[in-house]
Protein backbone atom coordinates (compact mmCIF):
# COMPACT_ATOMS: atom_id res chain seq x y z
CA UNK A 1 0.00 0.00 0.00
CA UNK A 2 1.25 3.49 -1.00
CA UNK A 3 1.02 5.60 2.18
CA UNK A 4 1.13 8.74 0.19
CA UNK A 5 -2.25 7.73 -0.81
CA UNK A 6 -3.01 6.59 2.55
CA UNK A 7 -1.53 9.04 4.76
CA UNK A 8 -2.32 9.27 8.88
CA UNK A 9 -1.42 12.22 10.74
CA UNK A 10 -0.44 12.76 14.98
CA UNK A 11 1.62 10.44 17.15
CA UNK A 12 4.40 8.76 15.19
CA UNK A 13 2.82 4.87 14.88
CA UNK A 14 3.57 1.89 12.82
CA UNK A 15 0.34 1.65 11.23
CA UNK A 16 0.85 -1.69 9.32
CA UNK A 17 -2.47 -1.76 6.05
CA UNK A 18 -2.95 -4.35 3.02
CA UNK A 19 -5.36 -2.73 0.81
CA UNK A 20 -5.79 -6.13 -0.74
CA UNK A 21 -8.50 -8.49 -1.19
CA UNK A 22 -8.66 -10.02 2.37
CA UNK A 23 -6.55 -7.00 4.38
CA UNK A 24 -4.13 -8.22 6.75
CA UNK A 25 -5.32 -11.67 7.17
CA UNK A 26 -2.66 -12.18 3.99
CA UNK A 27 0.09 -11.35 6.19
CA UNK A 28 -0.97 -11.93 10.00
CA UNK A 29 1.46 -13.40 12.26
CA UNK A 30 -0.75 -16.31 12.87
CA UNK A 31 -1.03 -16.30 16.35
CA UNK A 32 -4.44 -17.81 17.53
CA UNK A 33 -5.27 -16.87 21.43
CA UNK A 34 -8.16 -17.17 23.13
CA UNK A 35 -9.43 -14.52 25.72
CA UNK A 36 -10.23 -15.14 29.62
CA UNK A 37 -12.16 -13.49 32.03
CA UNK A 38 -8.70 -12.00 33.36
CA UNK A 39 -9.26 -10.21 29.99
CA UNK A 40 -13.12 -9.72 29.86
CA UNK A 41 -13.21 -9.43 33.87
CA UNK A 42 -10.40 -7.37 34.42
CA UNK A 43 -12.12 -4.80 36.93
CA UNK A 44 -13.23 -7.30 39.41
CA UNK A 45 -9.42 -8.48 39.31
CA UNK A 46 -7.10 -5.55 39.98
CA UNK A 47 -10.06 -2.80 39.95
CA UNK A 48 -8.78 -0.81 36.83
CA UNK A 49 -11.22 0.25 33.96
CA UNK A 50 -14.57 -1.46 33.46
CA UNK A 51 -15.71 -4.88 32.84
CA UNK A 52 -17.30 -6.51 29.67
CA UNK A 53 -20.46 -7.08 29.73
CA UNK A 54 -19.72 -10.84 28.63
CA UNK A 55 -17.73 -13.56 30.23
CA UNK A 56 -15.22 -16.60 28.57
CA UNK A 57 -18.34 -18.68 28.99
CA UNK A 58 -20.60 -16.66 26.47
CA UNK A 59 -18.73 -16.79 24.08
CA UNK A 60 -17.02 -20.17 23.85
CA UNK A 61 -19.07 -21.43 21.66
CA UNK A 62 -18.29 -19.14 18.85
CA UNK A 63 -14.90 -19.73 19.45
CA UNK A 64 -15.52 -23.17 19.21
CA UNK A 65 -17.36 -22.76 15.49
CA UNK A 66 -13.99 -20.28 14.72
CA UNK A 67 -11.70 -22.92 15.47
CA UNK A 68 -13.17 -25.14 13.09
CA UNK A 69 -12.95 -22.88 10.58
CA UNK A 70 -9.61 -21.58 11.16
CA UNK A 71 -8.20 -24.83 12.03
CA UNK A 72 -5.91 -24.28 15.34
CA UNK A 73 -2.96 -25.86 16.02
CA UNK A 74 -1.85 -26.27 19.83
CA UNK A 75 -1.36 -28.22 22.38
CA UNK A 76 -3.73 -28.06 25.74
CA UNK A 77 -2.58 -27.03 29.11
CA UNK A 78 -5.44 -26.16 31.32
CA UNK A 79 -4.46 -22.88 31.77
CA UNK A 80 -7.32 -20.34 33.31
CA UNK A 81 -5.92 -17.60 32.06
CA UNK A 82 -5.18 -18.56 28.31
CA UNK A 83 -8.28 -20.95 27.61
CA UNK A 84 -7.68 -24.42 24.87
CA UNK A 85 -8.91 -24.29 21.72
CA UNK A 86 -10.00 -27.19 19.53
CA UNK A 87 -7.00 -27.87 18.70
CA UNK A 88 -4.92 -29.63 15.73
CA UNK A 89 -1.34 -31.37 16.01
CA UNK A 90 0.73 -28.85 17.50
CA UNK A 91 4.16 -28.10 15.92
CA UNK A 92 7.04 -30.01 17.47
CA UNK A 93 9.20 -27.98 20.19
CA UNK A 94 12.90 -27.95 19.69
CA UNK A 95 15.12 -29.31 21.75
CA UNK A 96 16.26 -25.79 22.92
CA UNK A 97 12.60 -24.99 24.07
CA UNK A 98 12.11 -28.30 25.81
CA UNK A 99 14.75 -27.28 27.63
CA UNK A 100 12.72 -24.31 28.38
CA UNK A 101 9.47 -26.26 28.77
CA UNK A 102 10.81 -28.00 31.39
CA UNK A 103 12.76 -25.56 33.25
CA UNK A 104 9.42 -23.14 33.51
CA UNK A 105 7.70 -26.37 34.97
CA UNK A 106 9.34 -25.91 38.03
CA UNK A 107 8.52 -22.04 38.50
CA UNK A 108 4.92 -22.40 37.60
CA UNK A 109 5.22 -21.04 34.43
CA UNK A 110 4.62 -22.58 30.75
CA UNK A 111 6.54 -23.11 27.58
CA UNK A 112 3.63 -24.35 24.99
CA UNK A 113 4.02 -24.66 21.49
CA UNK A 114 2.81 -22.20 19.24
CA UNK A 115 -0.73 -21.89 18.87
CA UNK A 116 -1.44 -20.62 15.29
CA UNK A 117 -4.23 -20.21 12.95
CA UNK A 118 -2.75 -22.84 10.83
CA UNK A 119 -4.90 -26.21 9.44
CA UNK A 120 -2.34 -29.33 10.67
CA UNK A 121 -5.37 -31.79 10.27
CA UNK A 122 -6.83 -30.42 7.59
CA UNK A 123 -10.53 -28.54 7.34
CA UNK A 124 -13.63 -28.84 5.16
CA UNK A 125 -12.02 -26.37 2.52
CA UNK A 126 -11.03 -27.22 -0.65
CA UNK A 127 -9.16 -24.13 -1.25
CA UNK A 128 -7.05 -24.95 1.80
CA UNK A 129 -4.41 -27.38 2.62
CA UNK A 130 -3.13 -29.14 5.45
CA UNK A 131 0.61 -28.17 7.13
CA UNK A 132 2.89 -30.80 6.47
CA UNK A 133 5.45 -28.50 8.05
CA UNK A 134 8.24 -28.35 5.48
CA UNK A 135 6.92 -24.59 3.84
CA UNK A 136 8.43 -21.32 3.33
CA UNK A 137 6.07 -19.96 6.15
CA UNK A 138 8.84 -17.58 7.89
CA UNK A 139 10.83 -16.34 3.92
CA UNK A 140 7.75 -15.94 1.93
CA UNK A 141 6.03 -12.56 2.02
CA UNK A 142 2.70 -13.62 3.05
CA UNK A 143 3.60 -16.60 4.85
CA UNK A 144 1.74 -19.80 3.57
CA UNK A 145 2.10 -20.58 0.16
CA UNK A 146 -0.14 -24.14 0.75
CA UNK A 147 -2.97 -21.90 2.71
CA UNK A 148 -2.59 -23.94 5.92
CA UNK A 149 -2.80 -20.60 7.90
CA UNK A 150 -5.82 -19.12 7.32
CA UNK A 151 -6.73 -15.80 4.86
CA UNK A 152 -9.83 -14.64 4.56
CA UNK A 153 -9.30 -15.12 0.44
CA UNK A 154 -9.35 -19.16 0.67
CA UNK A 155 -10.62 -19.52 3.88
CA UNK A 156 -14.05 -17.54 3.34
CA UNK A 157 -14.56 -15.26 0.09
CA UNK A 158 -14.00 -18.23 -2.47
CA UNK A 159 -16.48 -20.74 -0.79
CA UNK A 160 -18.72 -17.80 -0.50
CA UNK A 161 -18.40 -16.85 -3.92
CA UNK A 162 -18.75 -20.50 -4.91
CA UNK A 163 -22.64 -19.75 -3.57
CA UNK A 164 -23.42 -17.78 -6.57
CA UNK A 165 -24.77 -15.38 -3.31
CA UNK A 166 -21.76 -13.30 -3.15
CA UNK A 167 -20.99 -10.05 -5.42
CA UNK A 168 -17.11 -8.87 -5.22
CA UNK A 169 -16.26 -5.20 -6.37
CA UNK A 170 -12.33 -4.95 -5.19
CA UNK A 171 -11.16 -1.39 -6.21
CA UNK A 172 -13.63 0.07 -3.51
CA UNK A 173 -12.75 2.60 -0.64
CA UNK A 174 -15.76 2.98 1.42
CA UNK A 175 -15.96 6.73 3.13
CA UNK A 176 -19.52 6.95 4.91
CA UNK A 177 -22.23 4.39 6.45
CA UNK A 178 -25.64 6.00 4.38
CA UNK A 179 -28.56 6.32 7.07
CA UNK A 180 -32.18 6.66 6.44
CA UNK A 181 -33.40 10.38 7.18
CA UNK A 182 -36.27 8.90 8.93
CA UNK A 183 -35.60 6.20 11.45
CA UNK A 184 -31.70 7.09 11.61
CA UNK A 185 -30.33 3.51 10.61
CA UNK A 186 -28.16 2.34 8.53
CA UNK A 187 -29.36 1.47 4.47
CA UNK A 188 -25.88 1.66 3.00
CA UNK A 189 -22.38 2.62 2.51
CA UNK A 190 -20.95 4.87 -0.18
CA UNK A 191 -17.95 4.27 -1.49
CA UNK A 192 -14.92 5.80 -4.33
CA UNK A 193 -14.11 3.76 -6.98
CA UNK A 194 -10.04 3.88 -6.43
CA UNK A 195 -9.19 3.79 -9.77
CA UNK A 196 -11.79 6.09 -11.69
CA UNK A 197 -12.48 8.10 -8.82
CA UNK A 198 -16.42 8.24 -8.86
CA UNK A 199 -18.72 8.09 -6.26
CA UNK A 200 -21.33 4.95 -5.96
CA UNK A 201 -23.68 3.99 -3.23
CA UNK A 202 -24.36 0.33 -2.01
CA UNK A 203 -28.16 -0.54 -0.18
CA UNK A 204 -28.22 -2.73 1.93
CA UNK A 205 -30.52 -4.20 5.08
CA UNK A 206 -27.49 -4.56 7.16
CA UNK A 207 -24.20 -2.98 7.09
CA UNK A 208 -20.92 -5.06 8.73
CA UNK A 209 -18.23 -3.10 9.49
CA UNK A 210 -14.82 -5.18 9.58
CA UNK A 211 -12.57 -3.39 8.36
CA UNK A 212 -9.94 -3.25 11.42
CA UNK A 213 -10.07 -1.76 14.36
CA UNK A 214 -8.46 1.68 13.19
CA UNK A 215 -10.27 1.73 9.47
CA UNK A 216 -13.90 0.84 11.23
CA UNK A 217 -13.61 3.17 14.16
CA UNK A 218 -12.29 6.22 11.13
CA UNK A 219 -15.86 5.15 9.10
CA UNK A 220 -17.88 5.36 12.16
CA UNK A 221 -16.17 9.08 12.67
CA UNK A 222 -16.77 9.83 8.75
CA UNK A 223 -20.57 8.50 9.25
CA UNK A 224 -21.48 11.84 10.30
CA UNK A 225 -25.34 13.38 9.34
CA UNK A 226 -28.46 14.79 11.22
CA UNK A 227 -29.02 12.08 13.73
CA UNK A 228 -25.33 11.24 13.93
CA UNK A 229 -23.94 14.65 14.12
CA UNK A 230 -20.57 12.55 15.95
CA UNK A 231 -20.65 9.81 14.13
CA UNK A 232 -22.65 6.63 13.85
CA UNK A 233 -22.65 4.93 16.71
CA UNK A 234 -21.21 7.68 18.92
CA UNK A 235 -23.36 8.96 20.88
CA UNK A 236 -20.67 8.41 23.81
CA UNK A 237 -18.22 10.34 22.38
CA UNK A 238 -16.10 7.08 22.89
CA UNK A 239 -15.76 5.83 19.07
CA UNK A 240 -11.65 6.02 18.25
CA UNK A 241 -10.85 6.31 22.03
CA UNK A 242 -9.65 4.05 24.77
CA UNK A 243 -6.71 3.07 21.73
CA UNK A 244 -5.07 0.06 23.49
CA UNK A 245 -2.75 -1.56 21.31
CA UNK A 246 -0.30 -4.19 23.21
CA UNK A 247 3.03 -3.01 23.73
CA UNK A 248 6.03 -4.70 21.71
CA UNK A 249 8.59 -4.92 24.87
CA UNK A 250 12.36 -6.10 25.18
CA UNK A 251 13.59 -9.74 24.38
CA UNK A 252 16.22 -12.12 25.68
CA UNK A 253 18.47 -14.19 23.69
CA UNK A 254 20.45 -17.35 24.95
CA UNK A 255 22.84 -19.99 23.95
CA UNK A 256 22.44 -23.63 25.04
CA UNK A 257 25.78 -24.65 25.67
CA UNK A 258 25.20 -28.04 25.41
CA UNK A 259 23.09 -27.93 21.92
CA UNK A 260 26.55 -26.79 20.37
CA UNK A 261 28.23 -29.47 17.68
CA UNK A 262 24.49 -31.67 18.13
CA UNK A 263 23.22 -33.50 15.05
CA UNK A 264 20.89 -31.17 13.46
CA UNK A 265 17.15 -31.25 13.22
CA UNK A 266 14.34 -30.24 10.75
CA UNK A 267 12.71 -26.70 12.61
CA UNK A 268 12.33 -24.92 9.25
CA UNK A 269 8.19 -24.80 7.72
CA UNK A 270 6.53 -24.20 11.07
CA UNK A 271 4.07 -20.78 11.71
CA UNK A 272 5.61 -20.71 15.30
CA UNK A 273 7.79 -21.91 17.86
CA UNK A 274 6.58 -21.38 21.30
CA UNK A 275 4.81 -19.10 23.49
CA UNK A 276 4.68 -18.50 27.19
CA UNK A 277 1.68 -17.44 28.24
CA UNK A 278 1.05 -14.35 30.97
CA UNK A 279 1.71 -15.56 34.74
CA UNK A 280 2.35 -12.00 36.16
CA UNK A 281 -1.26 -10.85 38.20
CA UNK A 282 -2.64 -13.77 38.61
CA UNK A 283 -2.50 -15.23 41.75
CA UNK A 284 -0.15 -12.66 43.54
CA UNK A 285 0.04 -9.21 43.06
CA UNK A 286 2.95 -7.20 41.17
CA UNK A 287 4.44 -4.33 42.52
CA UNK A 288 4.55 -1.69 39.96
CA UNK A 289 2.10 -2.75 37.21
CA UNK A 290 -0.97 -4.22 36.60
CA UNK A 291 -2.08 -6.73 33.98
CA UNK A 292 0.22 -8.98 32.92
CA UNK A 293 2.28 -10.00 29.46
CA UNK A 294 3.48 -13.25 27.59
CA UNK A 295 6.59 -14.19 25.49
CA UNK A 296 6.97 -15.36 21.74
CA UNK A 297 10.03 -17.25 20.82
CA UNK A 298 11.62 -19.67 19.03
CA UNK A 299 14.93 -21.41 18.19
CA UNK A 300 16.23 -24.52 15.92
CA UNK A 301 17.78 -24.65 12.54
CA UNK A 302 16.57 -22.96 9.73
CA UNK A 303 17.38 -23.42 5.82
CA UNK A 304 20.22 -20.63 5.97
CA UNK A 305 21.58 -21.07 9.85
CA UNK A 306 21.65 -17.42 11.24
CA UNK A 307 25.68 -17.34 12.14
CA UNK A 308 26.28 -18.20 8.95
CA UNK A 309 26.09 -14.58 8.06
CA UNK A 310 28.50 -13.51 10.61
CA UNK A 311 30.78 -16.04 11.10
CA UNK A 312 34.52 -15.58 9.71
CA UNK A 313 36.56 -17.69 7.47
CA UNK A 314 35.58 -19.90 4.13
CA UNK A 315 35.68 -23.43 2.89
CA UNK A 316 35.45 -26.21 4.73
CA UNK A 317 36.37 -25.33 8.48
CA UNK A 318 33.54 -22.49 8.01
CA UNK A 319 30.88 -25.07 7.00
CA UNK A 320 31.83 -27.25 9.94
CA UNK A 321 31.93 -24.20 12.58
CA UNK A 322 28.81 -23.07 11.26
CA UNK A 323 26.89 -26.65 11.29
CA UNK A 324 28.45 -27.73 15.14
CA UNK A 325 26.96 -24.11 16.46
CA UNK A 326 24.31 -24.08 14.69
CA UNK A 327 20.59 -24.55 16.88
CA UNK A 328 22.30 -24.11 20.09
CA UNK A 329 20.41 -20.49 20.60
CA UNK A 330 17.38 -19.39 21.59
CA UNK A 331 15.54 -16.01 21.94
CA UNK A 332 11.96 -14.53 23.08
CA UNK A 333 10.46 -11.06 23.06
CA UNK A 334 8.04 -9.98 25.27
CA UNK A 335 4.06 -8.62 24.38
CA UNK A 336 2.32 -6.76 26.92
CA UNK A 337 -1.29 -5.30 27.98
CA UNK A 338 -1.73 -1.22 27.28
CA UNK A 339 -4.69 -0.34 29.60
CA UNK A 340 -7.57 1.07 27.83
CA UNK A 341 -7.09 5.11 28.75
CA UNK A 342 -9.69 7.57 27.12
CA UNK A 343 -6.63 10.21 26.31
CA UNK A 344 -5.44 7.67 24.26
CA UNK A 345 -7.36 7.56 21.10
CA UNK A 346 -7.68 8.18 17.05
CA UNK A 347 -9.76 11.29 15.92
CA UNK A 348 -10.14 12.94 12.22
CA UNK A 349 -7.67 15.00 10.33
CA UNK A 350 -9.29 18.43 9.95
CA UNK A 351 -6.66 19.08 6.80
CA UNK A 352 -4.90 15.84 5.80
CA UNK A 353 -6.94 13.87 3.14
CA UNK A 354 -6.16 10.73 1.46
CA UNK A 355 -6.10 10.91 -2.53
CA UNK A 356 -9.29 10.34 -2.53
CA UNK A 357 -10.42 13.32 -0.46
CA UNK A 358 -11.37 11.27 2.51
CA UNK A 359 -10.42 12.73 6.13
CA UNK A 360 -6.94 11.49 7.29
CA UNK A 361 -6.65 9.38 10.96
CA UNK A 362 -4.63 11.10 13.10
CA UNK A 363 -2.85 9.25 16.53
CA UNK A 364 -2.84 10.49 20.11
CA UNK A 365 -1.11 7.58 21.74
CA UNK A 366 1.52 7.69 24.20
CA UNK A 367 2.68 4.86 27.19
CA UNK A 368 1.56 5.16 30.51
CA UNK A 369 3.70 4.34 33.30
CA UNK A 370 2.38 0.73 33.91
CA UNK A 371 3.81 0.03 30.33
CA UNK A 372 6.80 0.70 30.92
CA UNK A 373 7.17 -0.56 34.29
CA UNK A 374 6.12 -3.60 32.51
CA UNK A 375 8.70 -3.65 29.62
CA UNK A 376 11.27 -3.42 32.79
CA UNK A 377 9.89 -6.79 34.22
CA UNK A 378 9.84 -8.69 30.91
CA UNK A 379 13.79 -8.54 30.78
CA UNK A 380 14.14 -9.39 34.74
CA UNK A 381 11.34 -12.38 33.81
CA UNK A 382 12.74 -13.47 30.82
CA UNK A 383 16.45 -13.52 32.16
CA UNK A 384 15.11 -15.13 34.98
CA UNK A 385 13.35 -17.82 32.62
CA UNK A 386 16.67 -18.50 30.65
CA UNK A 387 18.88 -18.42 33.87
CA UNK A 388 16.69 -20.98 35.45
CA UNK A 389 17.29 -23.16 31.80
CA UNK A 390 20.64 -22.38 31.61
CA UNK A 391 20.97 -20.16 28.90
CA UNK A 392 23.04 -16.97 28.57
CA UNK A 393 21.88 -13.58 28.13
CA UNK A 394 23.12 -10.48 26.42
CA UNK A 395 22.03 -7.23 25.64
CA UNK A 396 22.69 -4.08 23.62
CA UNK A 397 22.69 -0.59 23.54
CA UNK A 398 23.82 2.30 20.58
CA UNK A 399 26.95 3.88 21.75
CA UNK A 400 25.08 7.56 21.25
CA UNK A 401 22.87 6.29 24.65
CA UNK A 402 25.08 3.73 26.69
CA UNK A 403 24.32 4.31 29.99
CA UNK A 404 23.85 0.72 30.83
CA UNK A 405 26.91 -0.55 29.29
CA UNK A 406 28.27 2.36 31.38
CA UNK A 407 27.21 1.21 34.68
CA UNK A 408 28.43 -2.46 34.02
CA UNK A 409 32.12 -1.51 33.12
CA UNK A 410 32.39 1.88 35.23
CA UNK A 411 32.62 3.55 32.96
CA UNK A 412 31.89 7.53 32.32
CA UNK A 413 30.35 8.47 28.71
CA UNK A 414 28.15 11.25 27.23
CA UNK A 415 24.98 10.69 25.49
CA UNK A 416 23.93 12.18 22.37
CA UNK A 417 20.65 14.08 21.32
CA UNK A 418 18.93 11.47 19.33
CA UNK A 419 19.68 7.89 18.24
CA UNK A 420 18.24 5.80 15.37
CA UNK A 421 17.15 3.35 18.02
CA UNK A 422 15.07 5.65 19.89
CA UNK A 423 13.45 3.10 21.41
CA UNK A 424 15.73 2.33 23.77
CA UNK A 425 17.25 6.03 24.10
CA UNK A 426 18.15 5.64 27.86
CA UNK A 427 20.14 8.26 29.58
CA UNK A 428 20.60 6.77 32.72
CA UNK A 429 19.42 3.14 33.96
CA UNK A 430 16.52 3.44 37.11
CA UNK A 431 17.01 3.01 40.39
CA UNK A 432 16.10 -0.35 40.29
CA UNK A 433 16.51 -1.52 36.63
CA UNK A 434 20.46 -1.25 36.95
CA UNK A 435 20.69 -3.74 39.57
CA UNK A 436 18.06 -6.36 38.14
CA UNK A 437 20.65 -5.86 35.13
CA UNK A 438 24.00 -6.54 36.73
CA UNK A 439 21.87 -9.40 38.67
CA UNK A 440 20.74 -10.95 35.36
CA UNK A 441 22.54 -10.05 31.97
CA UNK A 442 25.48 -11.52 31.35
CA UNK A 443 27.03 -9.27 29.02
CA UNK A 444 25.91 -5.86 27.47
CA UNK A 445 27.56 -4.56 24.35
CA UNK A 446 27.44 -1.33 22.17
CA UNK A 447 26.82 -1.08 18.65
CA UNK A 448 26.83 2.08 16.37
CA UNK A 449 24.22 4.06 14.21
CA UNK A 450 25.61 2.19 10.64
CA UNK A 451 25.87 -1.13 12.81
CA UNK A 452 21.92 -0.52 13.24
CA UNK A 453 21.12 0.46 9.65
CA UNK A 454 22.97 -2.44 8.00
CA UNK A 455 21.02 -4.64 10.61
CA UNK A 456 17.47 -3.30 9.37
CA UNK A 457 18.46 -3.24 6.21
CA UNK A 458 19.42 -7.01 6.10
CA UNK A 459 16.67 -7.97 7.69
CA UNK A 460 14.61 -6.40 5.36
CA UNK A 461 16.75 -8.16 2.75
CA UNK A 462 16.80 -11.46 3.88
CA UNK A 463 14.63 -12.40 6.20
CA UNK A 464 11.83 -9.76 4.67
CA UNK A 465 11.01 -8.13 7.87
CA UNK A 466 10.36 -4.61 8.56
CA UNK A 467 11.86 -3.41 12.47
CA UNK A 468 12.43 -0.13 13.92
CA UNK A 469 16.25 0.56 15.40
CA UNK A 470 15.65 -0.79 18.80
CA UNK A 471 14.52 -4.19 17.38
CA UNK A 472 17.45 -4.45 14.75
CA UNK A 473 20.37 -3.66 17.76
CA UNK A 474 20.91 -7.67 18.44
CA UNK A 475 22.15 -8.48 14.51
CA UNK A 476 23.84 -4.82 14.40
CA UNK A 477 25.83 -6.89 17.86
CA UNK A 478 26.36 -9.45 16.06
CA UNK A 479 27.86 -7.43 12.57
CA UNK A 480 29.65 -5.48 15.01
CA UNK A 481 30.88 -8.07 17.49
CA UNK A 482 31.96 -11.01 15.18
CA UNK A 483 34.63 -12.52 17.20
CA UNK A 484 32.40 -12.61 20.37
CA UNK A 485 29.90 -14.57 18.33
CA UNK A 486 32.06 -16.26 15.82
CA UNK A 487 30.97 -19.85 15.19
CA UNK A 488 28.12 -19.75 17.52
CA UNK A 489 24.39 -19.71 16.20
CA UNK A 490 22.69 -16.73 17.70
CA UNK A 491 18.93 -16.43 18.37
CA UNK A 492 17.72 -12.65 17.68
CA UNK A 493 14.53 -11.18 19.30
CA UNK A 494 12.96 -8.62 16.45
CA UNK A 495 11.20 -6.38 19.28
CA UNK A 496 9.44 -3.76 17.45
CA UNK A 497 8.68 -2.34 13.89
CA UNK A 498 7.74 1.43 14.60
CA UNK A 499 9.67 2.95 12.01
CA UNK A 500 8.89 6.05 9.70
CA UNK A 501 8.53 4.98 6.14
CA UNK A 502 10.65 8.09 5.37
CA UNK A 503 13.58 6.72 7.81
CA UNK A 504 13.55 3.27 6.41
CA UNK A 505 13.65 4.73 2.99
CA UNK A 506 16.82 6.79 3.54
CA UNK A 507 18.19 3.45 5.01
CA UNK A 508 17.42 1.68 2.01
CA UNK A 509 18.94 4.19 -0.07
CA UNK A 510 22.00 4.32 1.87
CA UNK A 511 22.29 0.66 2.15
CA UNK A 512 22.35 0.63 -2.06
CA UNK A 513 25.22 3.53 -1.81
CA UNK A 514 27.37 1.42 0.30
CA UNK A 515 27.08 -1.51 -0.92
CA UNK A 516 27.52 -0.30 -4.87
CA UNK A 517 24.04 -1.39 -5.97
CA UNK A 518 23.33 2.99 -6.40
CA UNK A 519 26.56 5.21 -7.35
CA UNK A 520 26.85 8.49 -8.98
CA UNK A 521 29.24 8.76 -12.07
CA UNK A 522 30.98 11.60 -13.70
CA UNK A 523 31.38 11.26 -17.27
CA UNK A 524 32.68 13.89 -19.56
CA UNK A 525 31.69 14.19 -23.25
CA UNK A 526 31.91 16.41 -26.20
CA UNK A 527 29.10 18.91 -25.79
CA UNK A 528 27.60 17.21 -29.36
CA UNK A 529 24.08 16.62 -30.43
CA UNK A 530 23.57 12.85 -29.41
CA UNK A 531 26.62 12.66 -26.56
CA UNK A 532 24.06 12.25 -23.94
CA UNK A 533 21.52 9.60 -25.86
CA UNK A 534 25.45 7.56 -26.75
CA UNK A 535 26.14 7.32 -22.74
CA UNK A 536 22.76 6.33 -22.03
CA UNK A 537 22.80 4.08 -24.86
CA UNK A 538 25.77 2.44 -23.77
CA UNK A 539 25.21 2.00 -19.53
CA UNK A 540 22.05 0.63 -20.97
CA UNK A 541 24.65 -2.22 -22.39
CA UNK A 542 26.49 -2.57 -20.06
CA UNK A 543 23.67 -3.57 -17.23
CA UNK A 544 23.12 -0.31 -15.60
CA UNK A 545 19.56 1.28 -14.64
CA UNK A 546 19.55 5.12 -15.20
CA UNK A 547 17.73 6.39 -11.43
CA UNK A 548 18.71 9.94 -12.51
CA UNK A 549 21.17 12.56 -15.29
CA UNK A 550 22.29 16.11 -14.49
CA UNK A 551 23.86 17.38 -17.74
CA UNK A 552 26.39 20.37 -16.49
CA UNK A 553 27.68 22.47 -19.10
CA UNK A 554 28.73 26.14 -17.32
CA UNK A 555 29.36 24.91 -13.82
CA UNK A 556 32.71 22.81 -14.61
CA UNK A 557 36.10 23.12 -15.17
CA UNK A 558 36.03 21.49 -18.56
CA UNK A 559 36.99 23.49 -21.66
CA UNK A 560 34.75 25.05 -24.26
CA UNK A 561 32.72 22.21 -26.22
CA UNK A 562 32.95 19.66 -23.16
CA UNK A 563 30.26 19.14 -21.07
CA UNK A 564 29.91 16.68 -18.00
CA UNK A 565 27.23 14.44 -17.04
CA UNK A 566 26.36 13.36 -13.59
CA UNK A 567 24.03 9.70 -13.58
CA UNK A 568 22.70 8.02 -10.87
CA UNK A 569 22.50 4.26 -11.45
CA UNK A 570 21.55 1.27 -10.36
CA UNK A 571 24.00 -1.76 -10.34
CA UNK A 572 24.87 -5.09 -9.03
CA UNK A 573 27.83 -4.16 -6.86
CA UNK A 574 31.08 -2.61 -6.61
CA UNK A 575 32.63 -4.35 -8.82
CA UNK A 576 29.91 -3.76 -11.81
CA UNK A 577 30.82 -0.48 -11.46
CA UNK A 578 34.15 -1.19 -11.91
CA UNK A 579 32.98 -2.89 -14.88
CA UNK A 580 31.12 -0.46 -16.15
CA UNK A 581 33.86 2.74 -15.33
CA UNK A 582 36.80 0.26 -17.51
CA UNK A 583 34.39 -0.18 -20.39
CA UNK A 584 33.61 3.70 -20.31
CA UNK A 585 37.45 4.54 -20.44
CA UNK A 586 37.48 1.91 -22.91
CA UNK A 587 35.39 3.69 -25.90
CA UNK A 588 37.63 7.26 -24.95
CA UNK A 589 35.10 8.56 -22.02
CA UNK A 590 36.51 9.94 -18.92
CA UNK A 591 34.95 8.36 -16.39
CA UNK A 592 34.67 8.20 -12.45
CA UNK A 593 33.10 7.39 -9.49
CA UNK A 594 31.62 10.20 -7.25
CA UNK A 595 29.46 8.89 -4.86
Amino acid sequence: MDEKDNPYTGTKYAWVRARVLGGKTNIWGRLALRLSDYDFKGKTHDGYGEDWPISYADVQPYYDKVDLLLGISGHKENLPHLPDSLFQRPNKLTAAEVKLRKALQGMGRTATPYRAGVTTDGVKNKYRSKCFGRGACSRRPGGCDIHAAFDSPTGLIYPAMDTGNLTLRPNSTAHEVLVDPNTGKARGVSFVDSQSLKTYEAKAKVVILAASTLESARLMLLSQSRQHPNGIGNSSGHVGHNFCEHVMGPGVTGLVKELVGTEPTLDDGKPGNFYVPRFRNLRDKQSGFIRGYGFEGGSGFGMIPGNAWDTPGFGGQFKKTVREHAGAFIGMGGFGEVLARYENYVDLDPVEKDRWGIPALRFHYQFSDNEKKMCEDMVVAGKEMFEAAGIEVIGVQTERFPAAWCAMHGEQRECAQATIADGIAVKAPGALTLPLIRMRVDDVLLVGEDDIELAILQLLEIEKTVVEGAGGVGLAALTRHRERFAGRRVGLVLSGGNIEPLVLAEIIERGMVKSGRLARLRIDVRDVPGALADVATLLGKLGANIDEVQHQRAFSSLSVERAQIEVVVQTRGVAHIETILGAMREQGYRAERVG
